[in-house]
């Protein structure tokens, strides 16, 4: 009785081993063929919908590679990391948001990868680790060419509601540790001459003003300092547009007009 249970035992060790081996093997075919020359994008929904891969593809004549989701967070950044080739040129979307916001409510499911499941649980207890591993075990494509756009309006589309931005403006717990988290990443991004691009996008005028106003705002100027002297890793911002309501869907997000402008003036600074 006994050898039958430790039999069954090592048997479920192997099948349970081998499930994972395949699961990895599955997860590489499928991203792991790193092309180099491309330019890369990650970020939230302000990025997702800010850039327009086929355009600025067109312009670089570089295939362009978005990782870009809505709500995307610190998980899915260092999960996204291992797949972006040595001495590549690497978009990442910068946004407030992703500061303050709650790791509970961030995507964090963009791939399965150890590393970015320790880090992420080890600096916020809190996060549902049963939700980090289940979410991630599903065979899905980190990167597209296709992102999509948000309508023109004649007027700006209330989403959220300025209270609901001065609230989530409030909360200051989660910055420092994101920040070191992120500079940290960033530091290994370097290492392998990865060049790091901020964008650091429009937002409205009323919203710029919420946030600098905000008991966020010097743990932010902070953040910003500290990337930025980092090596490898330069800030272009756009927030000279903060003042054209035209481009703007909502009070964050980039309409199909703005999106097509700020796609030609991330040609135009880069390239």
């Amino acid at each position: 009785m006994k050898r039958f249970i430790k039999r069954s035992i090592a048997h479920c060790c192997l099948i349970l081993t081998a499930s994972f081996v395949i699961f990895f093997i599955v997860t590489y075919l499928q991203n792991g063929d790193k092309k180099k020359g491309a330019i890369y994008i990650w970020g939230d929904s302000i990025i997702h919908h800010a850039i327009d891969p086929s355009l600025l593809s067109s312009l670089t004549n570089k295939q362009v590679l978005t990782a870009s989701h809505n709500g995307a967070g610190i998980y899915d950044l260092i999960a996204v990391s291992k797949y972006i080739p040595d001495s590549s040129v690497f978009f990442i979307g910068w946004s407030e948001f992703m500061l303050v916001k709650n790791p509970e409510v961030e995507y964090n499911r963009t791939v399965f990868s150890l590393s970015a499941l320790w880090k992420t649980k080890y600096n916020f207890p809190s996060i549902s680790l049963k939700n980090l591993f289940f979410d991630n075990l599903k065979q899905n494509k980190i990167f597209s060419t296709h992102t999509t756009a948000l309508p023109f309006a004649d007027t700006i589309v209330c989403t959220q509601t300025m209270d609901s931005f001065s609230e989530m403006f409030l909360d200051t717990s989660f910055i420092n540790i994101k920040n070191q988290m992120l500079v940290c990443e960033f530091k290994k991004m370097a290492d392998r001459d990865i060049q790091v691009i901020f964008l650091k996008f429009p937002i409205t005028a009323e919203l710029d003003e919420l946030i600098k106003n905000s008991n966020c705002w010097n743990l932010i100027t902070e953040f910003e300092k500290n990337v930025t002297e980092t090596k490898n890793i330069s800030l272009i911002d756009f927030r000279e547009f903060c003042y054209h309501k035209n481009i703007f869907y909502d009070f964050n997000h980039l309409n199909s007009l703005g999106r097509n402008l700020i796609s030609k003036k991330i040609y135009k600074e880069m390239f």
